[in-house]
């Protein structure tokens, strides 16, 4: 039990012995509020799964509950990605249905680097891309497509949802590693402190035929296609078209980078180009 700031925290296991450690601090993101860490300190294999209760009390006789809460920890599977920075890389992910048919559904969100939250993210796709049906008894597969627009590591949540109960039916954790990518071409780009503009950069389909290229920013906080609905170009056989950018105000004077990806219809990069932002 905690005595700050009133309230008292408890927690009550639903299994033999306390496997569930609770800490009380005040909120470091968040002036006057408060967060309750928990520790879990024994996960199964998965799928196992374990329950437990955390009550929160306004006085130190537990007599008036403030709030109660019901916590589900799920073990997860791992997996592992290598790729380029820039391009999508594909891995397979198994999972054994249960006895019964399921309609599930995949999503994924970025973990953060502490690895307490989790940001969504577009740039996972898998495949199918929409609700599938588990098969009983058998082992059913799926793939997750992730581009990563970062070199170094980076790590997934990867949840498997049964759409109608909204169970979680597996999890994994994917971690993927992303090689630097190949600069093709450097462009010093002139902006003016605190300013937006637009700039537009010839490119030649090389190949003999109509192509449709798509752009894609490392950071589009600093830079996107002109058009973000439509953020693609298609380009005919041996023909010039022009990429159209976005610049968003930068406030601070001096150098930023920040790759432009040129990815086909495969979502692999035809072109990587490597964007000087000199702020003045």
């Amino acid at each position: 039990a905690s005595e700050q700031s009133g309230l008292y925290v408890h927690c009550v296991p639903t299994g033999r012995g306390s496997d569930v450690s609770l800490s009380w601090r005040p909120s470091e993101s968040i002036p006057g509020a408060h967060e309750v860490r928990i520790k879990y300190a024994r996960v199964g294999a998965f799928p196992s799964v374990g329950e437990f209760y955390v009550l929160v009390f306004k006085d130190r006789f537990c007599a008036s509950l403030a709030e109660l809460w019901y916590c589900v920890v799920h073990s997860r599977l791992r997996a592992d990605v290598n790729g380029v920075t820039g391009q999508a890389a594909g891995v397979e992910l198994v999972v054994r249905g249960d006895r019964v048919p399921r309609i599930v559904r995949a999503y994924a969100g970025l973990a953060t680097s502490d690895g307490s939250k989790e940001q969504t993210t577009k740039d996972a796709a898998f495949d199918p891309p929409s609700a599938f049906r588990l098969v009983p008894h058998a082992h059913n597969k799926f793939a997750i497509h992730f581009r990563p627009r970062h070199p170094g590591n980076s790590r997934l949540h990867v949840h498997l949802v049964d759409v109608d109960t909204q169970d979680l039916v597996a999890a994994w954790l994917l971690n993927a590693v992303a090689a630097a990518p190949t600069i093709t071409k450097t462009y010093d780009v002139e902006i003016p402190c605190g300013q937006a503009i637009t700039k537009r950069i010839p490119y030649r389909n090389p190949w003999n035929r109509a192509r449709t290229f798509t752009l894609v920013s490392s950071d589009e906080t600093l830079v996107r296609a002109r058009d973000p609905v439509r953020p693609f170009v298609n380009i005919g056989p041996n023909a010039v078209e022009y990429l159209r950018l976005y610049f968003a105000p930068v406030h601070r004077q001096g150098l930023v980078q920040c790759y432009l990806f040129l990815n086909d219809e495969n979502d692999q990069s035809e072109e990587t180009f490597l964007l000087r932002l000199l702020v003045a």
